[in-house]
């Protein structure tokens, strides 16, 4: 059950961060920017002590491309999501965000040869549907900008690159971050300077809110989630990511003081009880054929 907690762990930070970009007056693309030039330091620090003198390990999946490709998937990731949560609303990006099951474990499939369960699937629709119940019903439809829609996808799908090169990768887990970070990095530093944009931290509070991103879901969450999947699979992180919406809910409510409703009960009941369900399933071996 260890991944399982981390998983949760991760899962946990992750759903900080749209609060603390939301209430940011920095730009989608000025956060992700500086959410990934911090990180860089950070993560070399976890490699320095993660190495102890230890070589690299060495494998078919030890190449520089996969450190580059996960790199583009992080940043796209970021700099769509941001953007997103800009234009729409954290209910809107949310929903788009519970296609990601779908999209990660049928390229898991696809990709690394991964095999489900038929009731894998089953009980990954039923949480989707938990999900999906929860930020309609908050949100009053899917009434939202276009642009925003079309970011909040492009984000899942790139989120979907960064996990399955993750998974595939044979490096460390401190060593594939640090360098996918970097790549990252480097790939938002020309768009900001392409575009021009103002990056300037003009409030001690967006400077706070952009480390707690960095050390939170930045650093320690994508450790702990990107461990998980090592011991279990590609779809699985993707299912438990759906618990990011009941959890969002809730750190709003202790902190921003939002109201808990009847749809957000009723359907964080039901992502809980097909999550579960999920676990128990991911706990017993793959299908042979």
């Amino acid at each position: 059950m260890a991944p399982v907690g981390a998983a949760l762990v991760g899962v946990f930070l992750y759903s900080l961060s749209p609060v603390l970009v939301r209430a940011s007056e920095l730009s989608g693309p000025v956060f992700a920017f500086w959410r990934m030039l911090l990180a860089v330091p950070v993560l070399l620090l976890a490699v320095a002590v993660a190495r102890r003198g230890r070589p690299e390990p060495v494998g078919a999946g030890n190449g520089w491309w996969l450190p580059v490709a996960g790199g583009v998937g992080l940043a796209a990731n970021q700099l769509a999501t941001m953007s997103a949560l800009k234009l729409t609303s954290v209910a809107n990006v949310a929903l788009i965000g519970t296609l990601a099951p779908l999209i990660i474990a049928g390229l898991g499939v696809w990709l690394l040869r991964e095999r489900q369960r038929p009731m894998f699937w089953v009980w990954t629709l039923v949480a989707m549907a938990g999900a999906m119940f929860v930020v309609v019903a908050e949100s009053g439809g899917v009434d939202a900008s276009v642009w925003g829609m079309v970011l909040a996808l492009v984000g899942v799908v790139a989120f979907a690159v960064f996990m399955l090169c993750a998974r595939h990768s044979s490096r460390t887990l401190s060593q594939f971050l640090f360098r996918s970070t970097v790549a990252g990095a480097v790939l938002l530093t020309g768009f900001v300077l392409v575009t021009g944009a103002d990056l300037t931290v003009g409030s001690r509070a967006d400077l706070l809110r952009v480390a707690a991103v960095v050390l939170g879901s930045g650093t320690v969450g994508h450790w702990l989630f990107t461990w998980s999947l090592r011991a279990t699979s590609a779809g699985f992180g993707a299912v438990m990511r759906l618990l990011q919406p009941v959890l969002a809910g809730i750190i709003a409510w202790l902190l921003l003081a939002e109201s808990v409703t009847a749809p957000q009960l009723i359907g964080g009941g039901v992502i809980l009880a097909g999550v579960t369900a999920v676990v128990l399933e991911s706990r017993r071996p793959p299908p042979l054929v």
